[in-house]
């Protein structure tokens, strides 16, 4: 049932409000955050990992509008920096994640891997496979 939560959200994450909710911080434990783009898809999908998300009715998330003026690369809001990320570093990083926190077998790992890598190829391109040569 985790492995069918940790797959959806590689299939359907887009607003990842819920990245700045109260979690169980000893479900982190362990967790390594990268400098990388949409690093709380991964963050989320580790949540799903180990366990199911609850959206509290009652809780309400103001999202903040900034003006045009302010307009800042995604990269800059990450890092700080104006500094290009490279998607490929995102694939590594769902990849590694799995496999850190996979426990079958290796015949499994591998096939789910190959799962991973054509649901985030589906989405975001097959160019980020390879490392940009920028």
């Amino acid at each position: 049932e985790k492995i069918i939560r940790y797959l959806k959200s590689l299939h359907e994450l887009i607003d990842c409000t819920c990245f700045q909710s109260l979690c169980r911080t000893s479900n982190l434990r362990g967790f390594e955050f990268r400098e990388t783009i949409s690093c709380d898809h991964v963050f989320i999908s580790h949540m799903l990992l180990m366990g199911k998300l609850h959206v509290e009715k009652n809780a309400a998330y103001i999202r903040r509008y900034f003006p045009k003026e302010r307009e800042l690369l995604r990269e800059e809001r990450i890092t700080g920096k104006s500094k290009k990320l490279d998607r490929h570093y995102f694939y590594k990083y769902y990849l590694d994640h799995f496999r850190k926190n996979f426990d079958g077998d290796e015949t499994i790992l591998l096939f789910l891997e190959n799962k991973i890598l054509t649901i985030l190829e589906a989405r975001f391109g097959t160019a980020a496979l390879f490392p940009s040569r920028t």
